[in-house]
């Protein structure tokens, strides 16, 4: 309190204090109020404290009364009446946590945490926890942690009024759920202050279903079907099929590995893929085709198909040897060798060259030159049998061809022989001149040898026998050829060869 004039001190002023609001408090009396009389110098002091420490601002009256003088008859006089105010301030803690919303079960994802010291003062002894929830596996953190088992802790000692300070943990998903990291931040004065994040683990599960014919011929064209599905609950990303076909199978391209890319699958969607192979041989095909998915999933579905073709068998049967114009039967077996029915079956023969076609059993025709059978369905194991007859016109080897042939079936021949041959017909011819005659006179006989046959005639011996009535006079053979008499006969020297339609 000092003199208003001069600035000089004033000593013995009484300074009351008296607490008006704010938190508990109490002064050095262990009341709320105090008077004080100013020193020497015109201070007056008074120290106070909380009943319990606590953030706040308590109001303090101050009023200064100049004391009376007795000696004087100065009387007591209220100077002034003023109103301070004192802060009470503690450290304060925060902090915050963030994660990603969802994540994919296998995947690894990243907690950020700040804690943060939100007062004017700073923090002792500052400390944060974090205990990961089980399906939440630790990777590192940064900076390092101390791990005990799946709780974290930093020890970050004193935090400056106002400074914060960042944390990271690099975690991964081991199981699906709903997943709450919390962690505790702690201070001394009983601080203390959590905060969490929550994260929706998922995952996706590929599912393929595989679906072909179980049976099919070889020239039948085959259609797989692959259907894919996501049968988990998070999306599947960059799902793909691979389809290694088995030896003996291809696709229309040729290509015996086959991919297909499907991309994204959300939860619950399907996709289908339709291709079409081939078969190059018969046998059993077991195919297996593959699904894979990021983060490691797969699955595989194969199915078998079983290539048949039917077998066909042919026989042809006929005479060895036949004469020229005589009918030839030629007898045709066609059978069904293999293990599954023959179908749209159909048999044909061509007409030798040097014959003509007279007839076909069992619904056979003549088609330019060539008899068809439409035999239709052959079941395992059946035959059929027909026949075709022919003429031979001209001498020589008649070789007759038979083809059978049905669907997805492999054309097989048969083929039968004939040697044709001709034959000499000698006709022979005797003719008397002179007739009647009177005894005694010459006749003369004129013989004529004609080859009617479809071969030369050789070595054509002709004998001419006289009878009792007549006697030898001379004989003259065709060509110049000899004669010889033996009694009554004339016999001609053998003439080595007649011609067909050749006369003499």
């Amino acid at each position: 309190v000092l003199r208003y004039s001069d600035g000089s001190a004033l000593s013995g002023y009484h300074v009351t204090f008296r607490i008006v609001s704010g938190p508990g408090a109490k002064f050095s009396n262990g009341t709320d109020s105090l008077t004080v009389k100013t020193d020497g110098g015109g201070v007056a002091s008074a120290t106070m404290k909380q009943n319990t420490p606590t953030e706040g601002t308590n109001e303090i009256e101050i009023s200064i009364v100049r004391p009376g003088n007795e000696k004087c008859c100065l009387p007591e006089k209220h100077i002034v009446t003023d109103v301070v105010r004192e802060h009470w301030v503690a450290p304060s803690i925060d902090c915050s946590q963030s994660a990603p919303a969802a994540a994919v079960v296998g995947d690894t994802f990243e907690y950020s945490l700040v804690a943060m010291n939100t007062s004017q003062v700073d923090a002792q002894n500052v400390m944060v926890k974090d205990a990961l929830p089980a399906g939440i596996e630790y990777i590192s953190s940064n900076p390092p942690a101390t791990v005990s088992g799946s709780t974290l802790t930093w020890n970050l000692g004193t935090l400056g009024a106002g400074q914060s300070y960042p944390m990271s943990i690099t975690v991964r998903a081991t199981r699906t759920g709903r997943f709450e990291n919390c962690a505790d931040m702690t201070a001394d004065g009983g601080l203390r202050t959590r905060c969490c994040a929550e994260t929706v683990v998922t995952a996706p599960a590929v599912r393929i279903e595989k679906h072909c014919t179980k049976t099919a011929l070889i020239c039948d064209p085959l259609t797989y079907r692959i259907i894919v599905s996501n049968t988990g609950d998070g999306v599947a990303n960059d799902v793909q099929v691979t389809d290694q076909l088995p030896d003996g199978l291809v696709s229309d391209t040729g290509e015996r590995t086959l991919n297909f890319y499907i991309g994204t699958l959300n939860p619950g969607e399907s996709r289908e893929v339709t291709y079409t192979v081939r078969a190059q041989r018969t046998g059993s095909f077991t195919n297996k085709a593959t699904v894979t998915a990021a983060g490691g999933l797969t699955d595989s579905a194969e199915c078998t198909t079983t290539i048949s073709q039917p077998v066909l068998a042919i026989t042809k049967n006929g005479p060895a040897t036949r004469i020229e114009g005589k009918p030839i039967e030629y007898t045709i077996v066609v059978k069904n060798a293999g293990n599954v029915p023959a179908t749209d079956t159909v048999l044909s023969d061509l007409v030798p060259s040097g014959t003509t076609f007279v007839r076909a059993s069992d619904g056979g025709y003549d088609s330019g030159g060539t008899v068809v059978w439409n035999l239709g369905t052959l079941e395992v194991g059946q035959s059929r049998t027909v026949t075709m007859t022919v003429v031979p016109v001209s001498a020589g080897t008649i070789r007759n061809t038979a083809t059978v042939e049905a669907y997805c079936a492999e054309a097989v021949s048969a083929s039968a022989s004939t040697e044709v041959t001709g034959i000499a017909a000698i006709l022979l011819e005797c003719i008397d001149v002179d007739d009647p005659n009177d005894v005694g006179e010459t006749e003369t006989y004129l013989i004529d040898v004609t080859n009617q046959g479809s071969t030369d005639g050789t070595n054509i011996s002709i004998v001419c026998t006289l009878p009792a009535q007549q006697e030898f006079v001379s004989a003259e053979g065709p060509g110049g050829i000899g004669y010889r008499i033996e009694g009554k006969k004339v016999i001609f020297d053998l003439y080595p060869r007649l011609a067909p339609r050749q006369a003499e």
